[in-house]
């Protein structure tokens, strides 16, 4: 009985641990994107009124 119960209870942990590095991996690459399309952005600004 003892084992069925860690079963779970190790499936439980490793499911939450599985999902939530997944999160913390989206969340961190989305504010990378975000930092650099806003870097881009400037560049991409200051650029055209140079040219135009």
């Amino acid at each position: 009985m003892r084992f069925v119960f860690d079963a779970i209870v190790a499936t439980l942990f490793w499911s939450f641990v599985t999902f939530s590095a997944v999160e913390v991996y989206d969340f961190f690459r989305s504010g990378a994107v975000k930092s650099v399309e806003r870097g881009l952005s400037s560049t991409t600004h200051f650029t055209e009124r140079l040219i135009f």
